[in-house]
């Protein structure tokens, strides 16, 4: 059985970094979408029902990827997971822990269980056992690893 196609989108503005997780996540089977700010990446969010997974960055211009996930919680967008990825995160709670801990109860609130944290720097293969889980993650690898094999034998 096909597993269905997951529309992943990327809100990173390191090029390299935006890169770097749009091969890894298309590796995995996902359809990746980009966007090198908050306020592109929420765009994309509003234009595309279709987009399942968020991963985003935080420290962006134009907007972070704090204000793009309380966005995401404001206007009812659904999602199946967000990732929020920031090297920044003991100066966020250092700095704003009473906004940082609103907007994680109101995406709790509005999309339960589907918000998470990583710090940075870390594997790419950390970012997707969190957005994915463990096990989901070797399902879809062994699933193209099969598909490869049956491509390649034709």
């Amino acid at each position: 059985m096909v597993p269905k196609v997951l529309k992943l989108l990327i809100v990173e503005d390191d090029q390299t970094l935006r890169e770097i997780l749009a091969d890894h996540f298309e590796d995995l089977g996902f359809q990746v979408v980009v966007a090198h700010n908050g306020r592109v990446g929420l765009d994309c969010l509003r234009r595309d029902a279709a987009i399942s997974h968020l991963i985003t960055d935080n420290h962006m211009p134009q907007l972070t990827g704090v204000e793009l996930i309380q966005h995401v919680a404001d206007e009812g967008l659904r999602l199946s997971r967000i990732l929020l990825c920031t090297g920044g995160l003991d100066w966020e709670i250092a700095g704003r822990p009473k906004r940082l801990c609103q907007m994680i109860a109101s995406v709790e609130a509005a999309l339960p269980g589907v918000f998470s944290i990583v710090e940075k720097p870390c594997a790419v293969e950390t970012v997707s056992d969190i957005l994915l889980g463990e096990q989901n993650r070797r399902e879809i690898r062994s699933f193209l690893d099969e598909l490869k094999k049956q491509t390649s034998a034709e």
